[in-house]
């Protein structure tokens, strides 16, 4: 096996990256880590609960960040927001996306539709799982939009012990051509970990209001400051019913 594969192996072992480099859906259902904490949200009999909470949290100013968040001081949140994680991954049934994906430069296609609700969360043909929140959007274990949606804004999410994702919002008005087309005001937000050899796993996944994600790259960053390209996945087609 060569070293570019082994990277990759070794990249699928991360969580949420795991996911876009399998291309097993747009969430984590294909990721090792964290299993546990997946199957204990889906079976809490209390999780209608905790969305009336957050539907509470909507109507203060200021709450807590979760757990998972150890970003920086508490967020301040308005009642309304200019921009929502809604308005920037839009879940409903018959929702679908068509992707392009250029792994190792092996071209290939993926599918991905929302076909149901469940305890709260939509779930897509691939086993992912979603919800949006006061906070943003989140899968089963982690937020992957985090309000404000606003260049700047920063949190983190811990994978696994030792295991850490650093995410940040890098900016708030891309304008992105993919061969779906041209899209203006997208949001491009950043996820990066260390590996253990002190080279960095980059992810940036770039987002289109009233679409969804529209192109996702992962990439390592070297210590001597070398790119060296992982995967591409861009839209192709989508489809929003109304």
């Amino acid at each position: 096996m060569n070293k570019e594969k082994q990277t990759v192996m070794t990249i699928s072992r991360i969580g949420f990256l795991a996911v876009m480099i399998c291309l097993v859906s747009l969430g984590s259902s294909c990721h090792t880590l964290d299993q546990t904490r997946t199957r204990e949200l889906a079976d809490d009999p209390a999780f209608e609960d905790s969305l009336e909470k957050e539907r509470v949290h909507q109507e203060t100013n200021k709450v807590d960040r979760p757990k998972d968040v150890k970003y920086g001081d508490p967020l301040i949140v308005p009642k309304r927001y200019e921009k929502t994680s809604q308005q920037f991954f839009p879940l409903n049934l018959g929702n679908d996306w068509t992707y392009r994906r250029t792994l190792l430069g092996e071209k290939g296609e993926i599918h991905v539709s929302i076909v149901k609700k469940e305890k709260g969360l939509w779930v897509d043909n691939q086993g992912g799982r979603f919800r949006h929140d006061s906070y943003g959007l989140r899968d089963a274990s982690r937020y992957l939009l985090y309000h404000p949606l606003v260049e700047g804004t920063k949190w983190t999410s811990r994978l696994a012990p030792g295991v850490v994702e650093y995410m940040e919002i890098m900016s708030d008005k891309a304008t992105l051509t993919v061969p779906a087309g041209v899209f203006d005001n997208c949001l491009i937000v950043q996820a990066m970990n260390v590996l253990k050899d002190g080279n960095l796993l980059i992810l940036e996944t770039s987002y289109a209001p009233g679409v969804g994600m529209v192109r996702m790259e992962t990439y390592l960053k070297t210590k001597k400051k070398e790119k060296k390209n992982q995967v591409l996945v861009e839209l192709v087609k989508y489809n929003i019913p109304k």
